[in-house]
Order: structure tokens, then C-alpha cells, then sequence
């Protein structure tokens, strides 16, 4: 069963909206995650960089926050709009 057609627009506004901030998320998830692997493989990381081959974790970790969070916004967003509001006290 298809959403009413004013519920699309809606929702493809905050699914844009929500990939600038998955993108920052996920990267600073991914560089977290590069911290780790450096700390364990004792390199020294180049100065100014948090860790050795930062990028290489920064970028996979933004392209999966990009898609993660919109996905996950949306999902709860029609999720909690089928209930209607006899569930809320």
C-alpha cells in the first residue's frame, strides 16, 4: 500500500536533509575507527592528522552514514506514522 502522495515530498525532504549529518556522523565514526586500527598497528600518524591513513576510514564511514541515517529516520518516521495517535498517553 502506497503513502498518500503529500506524505512523498515530506519525506524525500528530510531523507535529503538527513545525509549532510550522516555524512559528518559516519566520518567521524570512520576516523574514530581509523584511531583504533593506528593505535593498534603503532604507527605515527602525519602531523595534523588524527590517524595514519585517515581517509581511508573517514570516507567508507560518510558514505555509509549517508545512507544509514535517512534510512533510518524514514523507517522510524512511517513506522510511528501507522500507529496514529491512540498509542501516545
Amino acid at each position: 500500500m502506497e503513502p498518500p502522495a503529500d506524505v512523498r515530498p515530506k519525506g524525500f525532504l528530510i531523507g535529503c536533509l538527513m545525509m549532510v549529518p550522516g555524512f559528518f556522523g559516519g566520518g567521524m565514526v570512520g576516523a574514530l575507527v581509523a584511531k583504533v586500527v593506528g593505535s593498534m598497528r603503532e604507527c605515527a600518524p602525519p602531523e595534523g592528522y588524527p590517524a595514519c591513513d585517515v581517509w581511508s576510514f573517514v570516507v567508507p564511514g560518510g558514505l555509509i552514514g549517508i545512507v544509514l541515517l535517512p534510512s533510518l529516520v524514514l523507517w522510524r518516521l512511517r513506522r510511528t506514522s501507522g500507529q496514529g495517535n491512540s498509542s501516545r498517553s
